[in-house]
């Protein structure tokens, strides 16, 4: 049970609790803020990504989500409580933050994740997550900037010989620039749950190979390089998509911008593993860590 309150329904809200109603404070949005970014975080994301005791934002949270704030889902995985945004919390980030509410049921949208969606985004924010927290412990490095699934998106022509052109879409699960002492960086990020066909991850690379070709990441990000990161869910996954993406670049030998990491070697418990020598590229067998 979340704090040392007596037990309310964990997936029902209750509203008839004299202690119900709260006062909203800053570190109240910045939770609210934090789950729209993310779109779901467990309450062990939050604890460790919000500063504060852990009985108290426990506390918060169970008060936000009672009062409409945040919404809770039911997943496979029952050890922690996962948290949406929840139509009062958009429309108070609609006031204070800037939020486009629109007419979005944001609890209708949250019931309708599937659990394989689900799956995805957390396996996205768990590496956002380890990278927010490893910066936030470095000296001199920042996460200057992140844009999550679909604000970034473009379509490519690709040359595919003996087929012609094909067109191809490129939407990452993330869009991210870290900033280390003078040295700025970008990354797109590619999360793999090995759901998809090597034949279609393949054609995914090589939207990426004539996205920077045809140098649309100048044009339409405004930056002069990027690498494209894939973080799989096993060794045997990773290696599986290294090799066939040397097939991805012009003369199929392996670009050097393609970077591919097993989430068993970051976690973040151990936020500094992520920049770690973890990273292995399409190119060869040598080792990098991010901030190369």
């Amino acid at each position: 049970m979340e704090g040392n309150q007596r037990r309310r329904p964990r997936y029902k809200r209750t509203t008839s609790d004299d202690d119900l109603g709260l006062r909203l404070q800053d570190r109240d949005r910045e939770m609210l803020t934090l789950v729209y970014s993310y779109r779901f975080l467990s309450s062990q994301q939050i604890q460790r990504l919000v500063e504060g005791s852990d009985q108290v934002l426990l506390r918060r949270l169970q008060k936000l989500y009672h009062a409409g704030y945040l919404d809770r889902l039911k997943t496979s995985n029952n050890e922690a409580i996962l948290y949406a945004l929840g139509n009062k919390g958009a429309d108070e980030l609609t006031l204070h933050a800037g939020l486009d509410r629109g007419r979005i049921d944001w609890t209708a949208k949250n019931r309708a994740a599937g659990e394989r969606y689900l799956a995805h985004i957390l396996m996205v924010g768990r590496f956002r997550e380890t990278l927010t927290l490893a910066v936030r412990d470095r000296q001199g490095s920042a996460l200057v900037a992140w844009r999550p699934e679909g604000r970034v998106a473009d379509e490519v022509v690709i040359e595919s010989g003996r087929e012609g052109r094909a067109k191809a879409a490129i939407i990452p699960d993330g869009f991210f620039t870290l900033q280390d002492l003078a040295d700025e960086m970008h990354f797109l990020l590619e999360c793999d749950r090995s759901t998809m066909t090597t034949r279609r991850y393949l054609e995914k690379m090589k939207a990426y190979w004539s996205f920077w070709k045809q140098a649309k990441h100048k044009s339409q990000l405004g930056i002069e390089s990027f690498r494209v990161l894939t973080v799989t869910k096993t060794e045997e996954r990773k290696e599986n998509l290294r090799r066939i993406t040397k097939e991805a670049d012009d003369r199929k030998s392996g670009s050097p911008m393609f970077w591919f990491a097993s989430e068993a070697r970051f976690s973040p418990e151990n936020p500094a593993s992520i920049f770690a020598p973890i990273w292995q590229s399409a190119k060869d067998d040598m080792w990098h860590h991010l901030l190369e």
